[in-house]
């Protein structure tokens, strides 16, 4: 799909959409001597549904949520549809942000009253996530090394002249 194929689709859908409305105020107020104009505009009307069928094959890579038709049927305006759904993340980021804040706050004071209440049962689990982090920290450390050494073995030698 290139930007011509899509102006193209453009101009032919164009076409469709005019060329239906004059049919439609033809048909409202058909005349006899009329007839062969709106022939005419028949036989266009299907030349533009043959030349769209035809380049079909230039767009079946092209996915489109379900969603943005749905909200064509409720006659708002696809191009505001990116905007909307960004506009509905970041709200719901919002809510995320503040929740994890929620329970941040929440974990604080429980650690809080346990060393209040429980003081060696606090120390214990204090050691037992210290040492919980030092083994994550040694596992990303070997982690990024296994990553560098790979990365030094495929890269090019280069030699100095």
């Amino acid at each position: 799909m290139d930007k011509e194929s899509v102006e193209a689709l453009e101009e032919h859908l164009d076409g469709l959409i005019e060329t239906s409305r004059q049919l439609g105020i033809m048909a409202a107020d058909f005349q006899q001597q009329s007839q062969s104009s709106f022939n005419q505009k028949f036989i266009a009307l299907g030349n533009f549904l043959k030349n769209i069928d035809k380049m079909k094959d230039s767009f079946a890579e092209v996915k489109v949520p379900v969603s943005v038709f749905n909200y064509i049927d409720e006659g708002k305006n696809p191009l505001l549809y990116t905007k909307d759904c960004l506009m509905k993340t970041l709200k719901k980021n919002e809510e995320i942000k503040g929740k994890i804040v929620t329970i941040k706050t929440f974990r604080d004071l429980l650690l809080e009253e346990l060393n209040k209440n429980f003081p060696e049962d606090y120390d214990a689990y204090v050691k037992i996530r210290q040492a919980e982090a030092a083994e994550a920290e040694a596992e990303a450390n070997a982690q990024a090394t296994h990553s560098e050494m790979i990365d030094e073995f495929n890269q090019p030698d280069i030699k100095k002249e």
